[in-house]
């Protein structure tokens, strides 16, 4: 879906913005590098707490708004 594959560019970013592998990230989380390659390409279906430990990993918090749908996307 869009949503995965722009999570999965947004970690992809974050992670290469802070200097780390694939390897050096799972290590660090305690997962299998393919497990976190397939993320980034949006496969798989994360739950919250997965992306918050990945985002603290490279120093980032989750952040959520919640907004009012835009008439006709209802």
């Amino acid at each position: 879906s869009l949503a995965r594959l722009v999570l999965g560019e947004l970690l992809y970013d974050a992670r290469e913005y802070r200097g780390l592998t694939v390897a050096e990230m799972a290590t660090q989380l305690g997962l299998r590098p393919e497990y976190l390659d397939g993320l980034e390409q949006g496969e798989g279906n994360p739950h919250i707490g997965e992306i918050g430990a990945w985002l603290a990993v490279l120093g980032y918090q989750i952040k959520i708004t919640i907004e009012p749908l835009e008439k006709g996307k209802e």
